[in-house]
């Protein structure tokens, strides 16, 4: 062999192996995240421009920050994730298997809801109201996934009698759908769910002064049996509720009594004690309880402009500023699986 067919041969090779990872690089399988210590959440900022949004991944014992684009989670879960001009109200799974989310259609069709269920696979199917199960025809927002991946629970709102709302139920492989409660005086919404087989919401109703009455009852109400317990705070009023533990015993809840703040308590639903976790604060982003920790984006009520990111350690009451000056928009997107 002379030297022009080694040159050649050797060129060749060196080509083979540069496209070869080149292609691997390209389309071979994400990878996940490795030596995660705890918990870590995903979030994104949002240009200006109708350019997608930036995901990052934050890990909160290490205080550290990654891309989104470097873990395993399949693009078109983040391109979903990423543009909430189009896509609304994203749930993940906990595994990741799935991601549950409306689409921007326009105006709402009568016959059809835009809640759509995408699988890691690709495989997207759309959720129809009043196709199968005990519910009629309506808009379904997702709400939280079952610990199996088996259900999806959503808020439902009847399309042409508004007033008509429920929790519904849908089962993942049929699509089918059924009413978890069915109480007639009792408007409850702005679910939250513990993982022992209850779900929480209150009836609110709107105050126009300060001095108007409060809204301060809750009501925990089982996914199985429909059993209904109120509670009744003391020492603070409902706004929101915002996330419950997954034992089932604290609920936490924006407070919004001065018209300036929405600060975040937690109530004991076991000694009924009440307990203010921020205080001179609007809070609008947080995420589940997970492990003990409470993940929220706080504005404080003198300087609006300044918002923080912050973590909060439940078990030692242990507060972490996690991003400091967050401008420009920002979502919380939920937990890393």
């Amino acid at each position: 062999m002379n030297r022009f067919s080694i040159f050649i041969a050797v060129f060749v090779l060196i080509s083979a192996v540069v496209y070869a990872f080149f292609f691997a690089t390209l389309f071979g399988e994400k990878k996940a995240i490795e030596g995660v210590q705890g918990p870590a959440f995903m979030f994104a900022t949002l240009p200006d421009s109708d350019a997608s949004a930036a995901i990052s991944i934050f890990e909160i014992p290490t205080m550290s920050k990654r891309k989104a684009e470097d873990t395993s989670l399949p693009m078109h879960f983040l391109k979903k994730l990423g543009d909430p001009r189009e896509y609304f109200d994203p749930i993940l799974s906990s595994s990741g298997a799935y991601l549950a989310f409306n689409r921007n259609i326009g105006e709402p069709k009568q016959d059809k809801t835009n809640l759509v269920i995408l699988a890691a696979d690709g495989k997207e199917r759309s959720v129809e109201s009043g196709s199968a199960g005990d519910i009629g025809i309506g808009m379904l927002t997702p709400l939280q996934w079952s610990a199996d991946e088996k259900t999806l629970y959503a808020f439902y709102t009847h399309a042409t009698e508004g007033n008509i709302v429920g929790l519904v139920a849908i089962d993942v492989a049929t699509l089918s759908q059924q009413r978890i409660e069915k109480i007639d005086d009792l408007r409850v919404s702005n679910y939250v769910f513990d993982e022992v087989g209850n779900t929480y919401g209150f009836e609110p109703h709107y105050r126009f002064r300060p001095e108007d009455e409060a809204q301060t009852t809750f009501y925990r109400i089982s996914l199985t049996s429909g059993e209904t317990k109120s509670f009744t705070l003391q020492q603070s009023s409902l706004d929101d509720l915002l996330t419950v533990d997954p034992s089932g015993r604290y609920l936490v809840y924006a407070n919004g009594d001065d018209f300036n703040s929405r600060n975040i308590w937690m109530y004991d639903m076991e000694t009924g004690e009440e307990r203010a976790l921020t205080e001179n604060a609007v809070v609008n982003e947080i995420l589940p309880w997970k492990d003990g920790y409470l993940v929220f984006l706080e504005e404080s009520v003198n300087t609006p402009a300044e918002k923080t990111l912050v973590s909060y350690d439940v078990n030692s009451g242990i507060r972490k500023v996690l991003l400091e000056n967050v401008t420009g928009t920002f979502r919380l997107l939920g937990w890393y699986p």
